[in-house]
């Protein structure tokens, strides 16, 4: 954790951590935008859970996913 915080200088963040920290930030915006009733927000948290626990979780992502997915599929299915 503390290379994340507090990185020394000449160190720089993985790529790969760098994009599931996006993925994850997004996907946590996208469920926020449900909630204001944002339709674009509810396929943003289904692409970016998709990628963040199918591509960097991988294994028992799908039980994240299955939990992450139905606030956004009950969202789209209501227009």
């Amino acid at each position: 954790m503390e290379w994340v915080l507090f990185p020394k200088s000449d160190e720089r963040l993985p790529n790969f951590v760098i994009l599931a920290m996006l993925l994850h930030f997004r996907m946590l915006l996208g469920l926020f935008g449900i909630v204001l009733g944002n339709r674009l927000s509810a396929w943003v948290a289904l692409v970016c859970a998709g990628g963040f626990f199918w591509g960097i979780i991988q294994g028992m992502g799908i039980w994240f996913f299955l939990v992450t997915a139905p606030p956004a599929i009950l969202d789209l299915g209501r227009y």
